[in-house]
């Protein structure tokens, strides 16, 4: 990871002569309460411009955006990294920090999910106007990741699916988005 906590990472799996996806890992604990930390950002930044991979997700442990219940999004920190994401190309991004699963309506043409009950006391999410679905529930997030699209499923730990859709890159909306509740 190196010593600041920020990294990408792309696996070696390639569409012609494209990598299917690169993986984008933020250190938001430097970023929070209005603190940008712009070698981060300069690193972001290059790392974006330099990927062609078909796939671009960032995860972070603070959500950019969420439903009420927890903690609030830290504007400080999307004010720091949203512009770079969206110009950047990122599709996805994935969050922890509160507890209990979400997936927020497209913000600038990106999902964004949260999945952050994984053993802590959970929360209840109260859904606003960027939530697309939340749920108070231990969980996790199976991804398939294909040229033409991502799936998704949310997972309760009973191993029930609570949430589930595809996001489709044929389209400038990730459209064809499903919920379970």
């Amino acid at each position: 990871m190196g010593k600041d906590g920020y990294y990408s990472y792309t696996p070696d799996i390639k569409v012609g002569e494209k990598p299917l996806i690169t993986f984008f890992a933020l250190n938001s604990n430097r970023m929070v309460h209005e603190k940008k930390d712009e070698v981060q950002i300069k690193w972001l930044e290059r790392a974006l411009s330099e990927s062609n991979a078909i796939w671009k997700v960032a995860y972070f442990h603070h959500p950019l955006y969420s439903p009420y219940g927890a903690h609030k999004p830290d504007f400080g920190f999307r004010n720091a990294v949203e512009e770079t994401l969206v110009n950047g190309g990122v599709q996805v991004t994935i969050a922890g920090h509160n507890h209990y699963y979400a997936r927020m309506k497209p913000q600038k043409g990106i999902i964004h999910f949260i999945s952050g009950g994984g053993g802590a006391n959970l929360k209840k999410p109260k859904a606003n106007g960027y939530t697309a679905c939340a749920l108070e529930v231990n969980n996790f997030i199976y991804m398939e990741v294909y040229p033409e699209g991502i799936s998704f499923r949310a997972i309760s730990s009973e191993g029930q699916v609570i949430d589930f859709g595809i996001i489709d890159s044929r389209t400038s909306f990730h459209s064809r988005l499903y919920n379970l509740k």
